[in-house]
């Protein structure tokens, strides 16, 4: 047997001429001539998981799905999963959609592997997203979208119903302009027209995959399906909510195993002195001080940005770079007993992950590491990357809010930014205007969300936990300038944003006022003391 075979398929001698009883092949004619060209070709890996690889051999794509534990044998008797994906992809296939051509499908005991035609000159959207999208122009976009509907809109016709829809699971051929499904295993075929309530599910399920694209495209593509549909004209808000309901559940699990799983890609240190984590690209001088003298690094500060009994912050330069550094102190008995239980660093490096999973707009965190271990302990350092703010931003938002024109366009970012925050489960528990930077680097208006000590995840956030960061950040913005329109207006372009989550409008809206002058009274009497 060829080394370059993988050891699970020679050990079954799958691939030899004795066994071709185990296969079936879309065209028996081609069968001996497709088991030579398996055994003769490299098998290079695709993608790795727990229960299924996929391989690059020759002229095929090859899928091979493992059936070793008690749980996977069950699978295989009970749902097929394997074969049913085999099936699915003959009659993809057979009706003209745009799948790979299925060439052969084989079995043992403890496996199965499925082998497809290989899509040349093609790339996952996947991929093309995160190195081609940023880079081609906007006439290109639009084409590019309405291919994507075309696409779409074919496989409602066709009565196929993906429910595993992400840009993994879509080839793109860059010479042809085509768009190829792969990956059909939790595929399933109607052979019919698909009914008004199964176009929706199919939609929610897109709401993952569009996360990133621009609202324009978004829009261009939605149109698109109305002009065949025009009866889904009236669930958009559903649409949109549901597909964040299903996004909301797999940030909380996929995430979170994700970033356990991939730890070892991370800088993991654990020294007598510190220990926590640290980007790769830093440079070795200021790996080697974080993880020897973190402390030393306020010796090259710039500016002192704040000083609390609880923290530090300063902007520092190194080696003609700037960063944010962040000190927490050991301020009590108690401070200290809570770094025993968890561990500081890990909270706001697993908090920052979560953050940025979500695609939401904060900086990058370089390195977090506790300084000191157990009774020893001596605090926690944090390194951000320096983003550009704009000088006397503060006063420049106070200067905006005075401007009926330059109001209304500042309100609703920061109006939009926390209803994108509460839309993908993320409750702040801080979010006055203070923890939010104001860029010049970016796009104009661009705010940075800081501060994520007390950010929360959750599936849905509650209204209880709505109102508390909206009153943070409307008592904030009140407090630069006493204007009665700020909050109406607010909250009105927060509800365009995130929909169909209050029940009682003007209740909430009454306990809203409530709460922001109870915070302005507050603050007022900390301001005279």
């Amino acid at each position: 047997m060829n080394s370059v075979i993988p050891t699970v398929l020679g050990n079954t001698s799958l691939l030899s001429e004795n066994f071709q009883r185990r296969w079936e092949f879309f065209n028996v004619a081609d069968a001996k001539n497709i088991l030579q060209k398996l055994q003769n070709n490299h098998w290079n890996v695709v993608k790795r998981n727990i229960r299924r690889d996929t391989f690059d051999v020759g002229p095929y794509f090859a899928k091979i799905y493992y059936f070793s534990s008690m749980m996977a044998q069950l699978k295989k008797t009970v749902k097929m999963s394997a074969r049913h994906e085999w099936n699915v992809t003959c009659q993809a296939y057979q009706s003209n959609l745009a799948t790979p051509k299925p060439i052969a499908f084989g079995r043992t005991f403890n496996l199965a592997i499925i082998v497809t035609q290989k899509i040349e000159n093609s790339i996952t959207f996947t991929d093309f997203f995160h190195k081609n999208w940023d880079t081609i122009n906007h006439s290109d976009k639009y084409i590019i979208t309405d291919l994507f509907a075309t696409f779409f809109i074919s496989l409602l016709q066709s009565g196929l119903i993906q429910k595993d829809f992400n840009w993994g699971n879509l080839l793109f051929n860059r010479v042809s302009y085509q768009i190829f499904m792969v990956d059909l295993q939790r595929a399933s075929w109607t052979g019919r027209k698909l009914s008004t309530h199964e176009i929706v599910v199919m939609l929610t399920k897109l709401q993952a995959a569009f996360l990133k694209v621009e609202d324009r495209y978004k829009l261009r593509f939605f149109n698109r399906i109305l002009t065949v549909y025009p009866g889904l004209k009236n669930y958009g808000p559903y649409i949109r909510n549901r597909g964040y309901n299903r996004m909301r559940h797999q940030w909380l699990k996929k995430p979170k195993r994700k970033f356990y799983e991939n730890r070892f890609k991370m800088y993991d240190i654990s020294t007598g002195r510190v220990r926590g984590y640290l980007q790769r690209g830093m440079s070795c001088q200021l790996k080697a001080l974080i993880q020897d003298q973190p402390g030393k690094l306020f010796e090259y500060e710039l500016k002192n940005i704040k000083k609390s009994k609880r923290s530090r912050i300063s902007l520092v330069l190194w080696e003609d770079k700037k960063y944010i550094v962040k000190q927490y102190y050991v301020k009590s008995r108690l401070f200290l007993l809570k770094s025993l239980i968890g561990s500081l660093a890990h909270k706001t490096w697993v908090n920052n992950y979560l953050f940025c999973v979500r695609d939401l707009p904060t900086p990058k965190l370089l390195a977090a590491v506790d300084a000191g271990q157990h009774f020893q302990y001596q605090g926690t350092f944090l390194v951000y990357e320096y983003i550009q703010s704009v000088n006397g931003y503060l006063e420049k938002i106070k200067c905006f809010l005075e401007k009926e024109s330059s109001r209304h366009l500042l309100i609703h970012k920061l109006a939009e930014l926390l209803g994108h925050m509460h839309q993908k489960g993320v409750f702040h528990g801080d979010a006055k205007i203070s923890n939010y930077i104001w860029s010049e680097q970016s796009a104009p208006h661009q705010f940075f969300v800081i501060d994520l000590d007390s950010v929360a995840f959750a599936k849905k956030i509650s209204s209880r936990q709505r109102l508390s960061d909206l009153s943070d950040m409307i008592s904030s913005l009140e407090w630069l300038r006493r204007d009665r329109w700020i909050m109406e207006d607010f909250f009105k372009r927060y509800e365009t944003v995130d929909t169909l989550w209050c029940q009682n409008r003007k209740r909430f809206l009454h306990t809203l006022q409530r709460r922001i002058e109870e915070k302005l009274l507050s603050h007022q009497h900390r301001y005279k003391e």
